[in-house]
C-alpha cells in the first residue's frame, strides 16, 4: 500500500469518526503532553487566569478553569456535554534505515461531563511497530513494552525487522466533591513536575490503576495518590502485585516561586503470609510516610524529595520562562553523605528550564539530571520503584547523568520544526558481575559487599549515548476537519558506545546505534520521545 493510499484511508476514518473540530491532544486526553507543546502552554494560562500557580502534579483537575466545563477559559472553548463522540488518535510512518518497516498507531477516544461535577475520559490504542531484536525479546519475555502497554502480538520477522503489537488502555472517572477537592479513579500514567523528566513519577511510566485525591486552596495544591503496580515474572507465568502511596504538596511562595515536598512508599501486596496488604496509615492524607514506615519496622521502600519552581511572565505572552530543580532521597546518612561513597546514600538531582520568544514562534527546553547508583532499588523487586517492568522515575534507572535539549520553532506560519538532542552517561552491569546500581530491577543485595564506601557515578561498564533528531511537520487538520493532524518527515540518529578495560566482561545491555528516516501522518500528541 502506498503512502498516498494510506493517507487517504486515514483521512476517511478521521472524517467519519470525528464529530467536532478540536485538538487531538487536550487536557481531556489521557495521553501526556511535553512542556513545549501548545496544550502545555494553555494549561499554564488557565491556572494563572485563576490567580494560582500551575501545580507540579499535572494534569490540572477537571474543574480548574472549567477545563471540562462551559466556561470561557476552557481549553477547547466548547460547551460541556455528556458524550464527545468517538474521536480518532493515530499515526502512520514509513521507516527507512535501521530496522526498516512501517509503524502504525490507531486509537479511539471519548470523554464527557455530567452536570459539571462528574467527568470521564477513555482511550484505547493499538500500536504496531518494528523493533530491534533485544526490544523484541524483552517484549515477548515480560509481556509489556517500554511503558506503552501490553504486548498482544509478536512477529519475529525473517527478511524484515521484528515487530510487536502493543495494546494500550487508559481511562479516568472523576468527581468534583467541592470547589476545592477532586477525587479520580482511573488507569493511566502521571507526571509530577514541570519538566521533560521527573525524579518522582515520570510520564514514561506504563499505565497503572490508581485512585487520586486532589485539593486546591489557591496558594496550596495537594495530591494523594494510590497506585497498583504489576511485576511480571520471567520464569513463572504469573504477575506479582505491589502498591505505591505518594503525595505532594505545592505551595505558592510568591514572586513566581512554587515550593513542593514529595513523599512516596512502595510495598508488596503479599508479605509474611498476608495477602492484599494495604497499610491504612499510608492512605491518610498529609501523614509523613517515613516515620510511619519506621514504626512498622522499616519493611517498605520510602522516597522523599523537594522541588522549587520559578515561573516568569513575559511582557506580552503569559508564562514564557520556567526554571526548576528537584531533589530526591531514597536513603541517606548525613555522616556518610559527607564522605560521598557509601552505597546506600541514594539520591538524585534534576534541574532545567524553558524559554519562549515574545511572539511564541520558538520555544526551547533544557534539562540535566543525575541519579546515584542503587537509587530506586530494593532488596525485593516488587518494592523497587518500578511498574510493568519499567521504571516509574527516570527511564534510564540509576547511576547516570542525562542532558536533554529540545527546540520547537514555527517556520513560515505553515511548518513546525522540532529539534531534540540528548546525551547520557551511564555505568552498566557486566554480564556475570555484581550489581553496579544501574539496573533498578536487581536487588541491592547483589552488590559487591566488600565495596561499601567506594561507590561512584558510572561504576561498572562505562557507557555513553547520544541521540539527535529533527522533525519537520506541516499541520493539515483543516483538510480532515480536525486539528492536531500533521504530515511529517523525521531524521534521527542514536549512537551508543561502551568502554571496557582489557579483560573486563561486556555489559548485559548491548550497545545500540541506529539511523532512521521517517515520513508519515500523525496526531501531534502521540508519545513524543519514543522513537524506535
Amino acid at each position: 500500500m502506498t503512502i498516498s493510499k494510506i493517507n487517504l484511508l486515514f483521512s476517511i476514518v478521521v472524517t467519519t469518526l470525528s464529530t467536532h473540530f478540536f485538538s487531538a491532544q487536550t487536557i481531556q486526553s489521557p495521553t501526556w503532553f511535553t512542556p513545549l507543546e501548545d496544550e502545555a502552554i494553555r494549561a499554564r494560562e488557565i491556572a494563572d487566569s485563576l490567580g494560582v500557580m500551575t501545580p507540579s502534579n499535572q494534569p490540572l483537575p477537571d474543574w480548574a478553569g472549567y477545563v471540562h466545563g462551559s466556561g470561557k477559559d476552557g481549553v477547547m472553548g466548547m460547551d460541556s456535554e455528556l458524550f464527545s463522540g468517538l474521536n480518532v488518535d493515530g499515526e502512520y510512518r514509513l521507516i527507512q534505515g535501521d530496522n526498516p518497516g512501517s509503524a502504525t498507531i490507531i486509537g479511539l477516544r471519548a470523554f464527557g461531563d455530567l452536570r459539571e461535577r462528574f467527568h470521564y475520559e477513555v482511550s484505547a490504542e493499538r500500536w504496531k511497530l518494528p523493533v530491534t531484536q533485544s526490544q523484541y525479546d524483552e517484549g515477548v519475555k515480560w509481556g509489556y513494552f517500554d511503558g506503552i502497554g501490553r504486548v498482544t502480538g509478536a512477529n519475529p520477522g525473517s527478511n524484515f525487522a521484528s515487530a510487536l503489537q502493543v495494546d494500550r488502555l487508559t481511562f479516568r472517572i472523576s468527581a468534583k466533591i467541592s470547589e476545592s477537592i477532586e477525587l479520580a479513579v482511573g488507569h493511566g500514567q502521571h507526571h509530577w513536575g514541570p519538566g521533560i523528566r521527573s525524579l518522582y513519577i515520570d510520564r514514561s511510566m506504563a499505565p497503572a490503576s490508581y485512585v487520586r485525591l486532589y485539593g486546591d486552596v489557591g496558594v496550596l495544591h495537594y495530591t494523594h495518590l494510590l497506585v497498583r503496580t504489576i511485576h511480571p515474572r520471567e520464569i513463572h507465568d504469573t504477575i506479582d502485585i505491589g502498591w505505591i502511596a505518594a503525595h505532594m504538596v505545592d505551595v505558592n511562595l510568591g514572586a513566581g516561586f512554587t515550593g513542593s515536598l514529595f513523599g512516596g512508599v512502595k510495598w508488596r501486596d503479599q508479605q509474611d503470609g498476608i495477602n492484599h496488604r494495604i497499610e491504612p496509615a499510608y492512605l491518610i492524607p498529609l501523614v509523613p510516610f517515613r516515620p510511619t514506615e519506621f514504626s512498622l519496622g522499616s519493611p517498605d521502600n520510602v522516597l522523599m524529595g523537594a522541588q522549587l519552581v520559578w515561573r516568569g511572565k513575559g511582557r506580552s505572552t503569559g508564562n514564557t520562562r520556567t526554571f526548576y530543580t528537584q531533589l530526591l532521597f531514597d536513603e541517606f546518612n548525613i555522616v556518610n553523605l559527607m564522605e560521598g561513597g557509601w552505597w546506600a546514600n541514594k539520591w538524585g538531582v534534576l534541574s532545567g528550564g524553558s524559554l519562549a520568544s515574545r511572539s511564541g514562534k520558538w520555544r526551547v527546553s533544557f534539562e540535566g539530571s543525575a541519579v546515584r547508583p542503587f537509587t530506586y532499588s530494593h532488596g525485593n523487586e516488587i518494592q523497587t520503584w518500578t511498574h510493568a517492568h519499567k521504571p516509574i522515575g527516570p527511564p534510564l534507572g540509576s547511576n547516570f547523568v542525562d542532558l536533554i535539549l529540545r527546540v520547537r520553532w514555527k517556520l513560515m506560519e505553515d511548518y513546525l520544526v522540532r529539534l531534540s538532542f540528548e546525551r547520557a552517561y551511564r555505568g552498566l552491569d557486566s554480564e556475570n558481575g555484581f550489581s553496579s546500581g544501574s539496573d533498578v530491577f536487581r536487588s541491592y543485595q547483589e552488590r559487591d559487599t566488600e565495596n561499601e564506601f567506594d561507590n561512584v557515578f558510572f561504576q561498572g561498564v562505562e557507557s555513553e549515548m547520544q541521540r539527535i533528531s529533527i522533525d519537520i511537520a506541516r499541520p493539515a487538520g483543516k483538510k480532515f476537519n480536525i486539528s492536531g493532524i500533521e504530515l511529517f518527515a523525521r531524521a534521527s540518529m542514536r549512537v551508543e558506545s561502551h568502554f571496557m578495560d582489557v579483560g573486563e566482561e561486556a555489559p548485559e545491555i548491548d550497545a545500540w546505534s541506529a539511523f532512521r528516516i521517517q515520513a508519515g501522518i500523525r496526531s501531534s500528541r502521540v508519545l513524543e520521545g519514543r522513537d524506535w
